[in-house]
């Protein structure tokens, strides 16, 4: 019984169904008037609105996809062991990639102790050998200043130049058996 009371109550509006029908679909597409012709441009212009909206959807997917293909080939020259197919697998890196993180910023997320080990290892080799580059080089390196009982500069000295601190410094290493000549 109640049923046919609110179809009363609805049918009393003085509108046939059809009418009701545009009535509700110019509310649906934010139309002010409610007569087929307006309706009809008013549905054109919201599909061509859902057109445009989708293929800008798919242009995004495509920039994504396209971005994520040079992402992959400049991980994959970084690190050698990289394959997206078995980091996909991992349900930790596929998720940090739905939530928008980088490739790279989720592989060093989920290879963070792998990728430390193996610059560690890659620095104490690298250290290694230059320690041994620089111990082997230390034969072949000129002799230093001070090193050797001669100065590495020989200037020529005039006796008239000399001061008397220079004369007694002459004197002192005369008297200890140095061989003086002007």
């Amino acid at each position: 019984m109640k049923e046919n009371e609110t179809f009363a109550k609805e049918t009393v509006n003085d509108e046939t169904p059809i009418e009701n029908l545009l009535h509700e679909l110019s509310e649906e597409l934010d139309c002010k008037s409610s007569t087929p012709e307006e309706l009809s441009r008013a549905m054109k212009k919201r599909k061509l609105k859902t057109v445009l909206k989708k293929r800008a959807e798919e242009n995004l997917i495509q920039k994504r996809y396209r971005s994520y293909l040079s992402e992959i080939d400049a991980l994959r020259s970084k690190y050698s062991d990289f394959e997206i197919e078995n980091e996909l697998e991992n349900p930790v890196f596929a998720k940090l990639i739905r939530c928008g993180f980088g490739m790279e910023a989720a592989y060093n997320f989920v290879h963070h102790d792998e990728i430390i080990e193996k610059v560690k290892l890659e620095a104490e080799q690298t250290g290694y050998e230059n320690a041994v580059a620089l111990l082997r080089s230390g034969n072949l390196r000129p002799e230093e200043n001070g090193t050797r009982d001669q100065s590495g500069i020989s200037e020529k000295k005039n006796v008239a130049s000399l001061t008397g601190g220079g004369i007694r410094d002459i004197l002192r290493k005369v008297e200890k058996g140095a061989k003086v000549k002007f």
